[in-house]
């Protein structure tokens, strides 16, 4: 694997010759460490796994894939209740059975016409139909914006949420 990260190959290359799974990729002993971390690494790892526990000021739109075999659908699902759980105006929408890349480039327009205001933006969830929406409801509609793209790596189980397996994400 070393002689693949030399500057002289293309990330296609990389990801064909890389092992299907966590296990086949790194040594038992890192591993373990990562399933069971300590000290810094825990520190680390603690403030990656906490990126959507909080309640920003303005709408949040998630993106993701159910198709995305790179970063389990089950992260993005996390994200979302972590800023549920908060009180934060947040949508999710599912771009369908596409992979990684395609993701990006579906989300992208959304996003665009979120902070453009562009018809077609996604919704807010919580504030009802546009007619019933309370004079605030529709001044955060237009309000910017944070998008998170949920493409954390899930350190309670290393071996299976780059495969998009992991299910202790998804408990929380």
């Amino acid at each position: 694997m070393e002689k693949l990260f030399d500057g002289n190959h293309q990330a296609a290359e990389i990801a064909q010759a890389s092992p299907p799974t966590s296990e086949k990729l790194f040594t038992a002993q890192f591993l373990d460490r990562v399933h069971t971390p300590t000290g810094k690494l825990k520190e680390l790892l603690t403030a990656l796994d906490s990126t959507c526990n909080w309640k920003p000021a303005v709408p949040v739109r998630l993106h993701h894939a159910k198709g995305d075999t790179d970063v389990a659908y089950d992260n993005a699902m996390y994200c979302q209740r972590q800023l549920r759980s908060h009180g934060a105006m947040q949508t999710l929408t599912d771009a369908g059975n596409v992979d990684h890349n395609q993701t990006v480039r579906k989300a992208l327009p959304l996003v665009v016409a979120g902070f453009t205001g562009a018809r077609g933006r996604p919704h807010l969830t919580r504030a009802g139909p546009a007619s019933t929406r309370p004079r605030r409801a529709r001044a955060a509609m237009r309000a910017p914006t944070v998008t998170i793209r949920s493409s954390g790596w899930c350190w309670r189980c290393a071996t299976g949420c780059a495969r998009g397996t992991c299910s202790s994400a998804a408990s929380g």
